[in-house]
């Protein structure tokens, strides 16, 4: 019996290495940008959580596909930090952006609002900008969702 416990205790632990812990409050999570840019090598729509470093690697080399030279890779310490990675895909004009608007905690799960800026009354040059934003935060959490919302600024600054 003894056996026993000690093999489930070592499946159990296994099973967590690497990924988020559940345990902390709920509300609002703080974030650290890692990086901003409206120009990235992904034209497609895309939110995920990003907790290890290989998928971290994959994730950098596509969002700086076609630079030269290719900025290095932000040191993330995945021990104490996952990141929270959203692309806006194409958007139509240079005045259109992204970004990760809030992140707060509830249940052991990271609910992500994320913010299209539109800037409808302003005269911008019509060039496709592929936007990515990347914020790291504590890592506490089980799982995310994703909310996407589109908003028209009257500012074009």
């Amino acid at each position: 019996m003894r056996i026993q416990r000690i093999v489930a205790v070592m499946i159990l632990l296994a099973a967590c290495k690497g990924e988020s812990n559940p345990t902390g409050t709920d509300g609002f999570v703080p974030t650290v940008l890692v990086y901003k840019s409206k120009t990235s090598g992904i034209a497609g729509r895309r939110a995920e959580i990003i907790s290890r470093q290989s998928p971290w690697i994959e994730a950098w080399d596509q969002v700086t596909a076609g630079q030269s030279p290719k900025p290095p890779l932000p040191a993330v310490n995945f021990d104490e930090s996952i990141l929270v990675f959203v692309a806006g895909g194409e958007l139509s004009n240079s005045c259109s952006d992204i970004r990760i608007e809030s992140v707060n905690r509830v249940d052991g799960a990271l609910e992500v609002s994320i913010l299209e800026e539109r800037r409808p009354n302003c005269t911008c040059p019509a060039i496709v900008v592929r936007p990515v934003h990347i914020v790291s935060v504590p890592r506490a959490a089980t799982g995310a969702s994703f909310t996407f919302r589109v908003t028209n600024l009257n500012s074009c600054s």
